[in-house]
């Protein structure tokens, strides 16, 4: 491939089926108060208000917000041969999106996830990754060929092996590289990803992940300072609804975001990572792409699925 695109996009792909609930039956977790425990009588059939298919994954939210901002993208990602690997393939292709760079195999089955959602939109997600959770260096035989701006990666079941190609060829190649880790890469591979960081234009982690990278917890502004010294040109730490602070350079600040009624948080984390990346493509300035990342996120939260809200340009 000759032509230059804005952006390749590289992760999970999955059908997702989100169970909207009528109410949530919660109580304490018995081994740690500062969580809670959604329970169901066990044996029971529990009637639901609705469920709802669509097709989720870090790779395919955040192409499609890219492609709704008017960006060129490509996605890299592998579903099973499979009916519900063919329904992804045609949901993302009905969207306009390019799927030629997708690992169709028979040696496994597509990624699927549950998603539990209760009247307040928190979700509780059971998931089998599937084949998108065993992307191999193998997998990416299209990759020399791609030309691109940008390579946003999100989470690939701490395959380092993949991660490591992807992030030389990037170097390699003067792509910028925007990281959405998952907490599989950052705990089990820690020394393996601060070294890449340096080469990072755009990180972002939540706070759970970013206590694993550092090796202890703290506020997302003290989090942010430990991050700071690891060389990475801007990063941002999430701490869900409450504090994220944002690396600019040598700045550090904590932003509060607005609080928002959300009807179910699946795909907030990769509409705001996205829209941030989609608004550097367009040439705004950090602050503003900033912007576009939280109204992204914004609008995703107040619609049922992934996808539903993701913003088109204006």
């Amino acid at each position: 491939m000759d032509k230059m695109v804005d952006v390749v996009c590289v992760g999970s792909a999955v059908m997702d089926y989100f169970v909207l609930l009528p109410k949530a039956y919660l109580q304490a977790d018995a081994k740690n108060s500062n969580l809670l425990d959604e329970c169901f009588v066990l044996g029971a059939k529990h009637e639901v208000k609705r469920i709802i298919q669509q097709s989720g994954g870090g790779a395919t939210n955040a192409a499609l917000t890219f492609h709704r901002q008017s960006l060129s993208t490509l996605i890299m990602s592998k579903v099973g041969s499979d009916g519900v690997g063919r329904q992804i393939i045609e949901e993302l292709e009905n969207e306009g999106l390019k799927t030629e760079h997708f690992v169709k195999t028979s040696a496994g089955t597509s990624g699927q996830s549950i998603i539990l959602v209760d009247p307040n939109g928190e979700r509780t997600i059971l998931t089998d990754r599937g084949t998108s959770g065993h992307i191999h260096p193998d997998d990416l035989a299209g990759l020399s060929s791609i030309k691109s701006r940008w390579l946003y990666l999100t989470s690939l079941n701490g395959e380092i092996k993949t991660i490591e190609t992807l992030l030389g060829w990037a170097v390699e190649n003067s792509v910028k590289i925007a990281w959405n880790p998952g907490l599989a890469e950052v705990e089990n591979h820690r020394i393996a990803v601060k070294k890449w960081l340096k080469h990072v234009s755009l990180i972002i982690v939540n706070r759970c992940e970013a206590a694993a990278l550092i090796g202890h917890d703290g506020e997302v502004g003290d989090l942010a300072a430990e991050m700071q010294k690891y060389g990475m040109s801007r990063a941002i730490i999430t701490d869900g609804v409450e504090a994220m602070a944002v690396i600019d350079g040598k700045t550090i600040s904590v932003i509060y975001p607005e609080p928002v009624k959300a009807v179910d948080e699946t795909g907030a984390g990769d509409a705001f990572g996205s829209g941030i990346v989609a608004g550097l493509l367009k040439g705004l300035n950090f602050k503003r792409s900033l912007e576009l990342g939280m109204l992204n996120a914004k609008h995703v939260v107040t619609k049922y699925g992934a996808k539903t809200g993701i913003v088109f340009s204006r």
